[in-house]
């Protein structure tokens, strides 16, 4: 065997090592912050700090996620990071918010123990994305600076209601057919 060769092997053998350790950080990075999530769900004093009113369904739906898609939660928090990387929310952030209130709508939709009608899914669906984005913030998960978080926040939450009720706007242009403009 050439050295040549050999120093192939020896690279190559190295990138082998290094991929495992790299996701196992990776693995525990995402329980680190599930099991922040998982916390926060338990602390009454984080749950104030949050100030979204957190109803048994959404509670139970974050405890959903945790248990059956975690990633989710690590979409959600790399969707996050991208949307405030220019320091900015602006209108090339949108898409990103809109793929992850699909995601988290799909999957509560998805869910066979939970029957929600359409508001209440969008309502749930709403308040999970936002309690989880007030805990990214709230534990320095994202960075933002203390005078503008409230801004931030604010801004978030509006644009999250906003992209929600588009999820809700079809149901209420209910058309009237022409028998029912006749006979009603």
């Amino acid at each position: 065997m050439s050295e040549l060769e050999s120093n192939e092997n020896i690279t190559e053998h190295e990138s082998n090592v290094l991929e495992p350790t790299t996701n196992i950080v990776s693995n525990i990075l995402e329980e680190t912050f599930i099991d922040l999530v998982k916390k926060s769900l338990e602390n009454e004093e984080t749950k104030k700090k949050i100030s979204i009113p957190l109803t048994p369904e959404v509670t139970s739906i974050i405890n959903n996620i945790i248990s059956l898609t975690p990633n989710t939660l690590t979409d959600i928090e790399k969707a996050a990071i991208e949307i405030i990387k220019d320091g900015k929310i602006d209108s090339k952030d949108i898409p990103n918010l809109i793929i992850v209130i699909q995601s988290l709508y799909q999957f509560i939709y998805s869910l066979k123990n939970v029957k929600f009608d359409a508001k209440k899914r969008a309502d749930v669906t709403s308040s999970s994305l936002k309690y989880i984005l007030h805990l990214l913030v709230l534990e320095k998960k994202i960075k933002i600076d203390e005078e503008r978080q409230a801004e931030f926040l604010t801004q978030m939450d509006a644009l999250i209601d906003s992209c929600i009720g588009l999820l809700s706007y079809s149901k209420s242009l209910k058309t009237k057919g022409c028998l029912k403009k006749i006979f009603g």
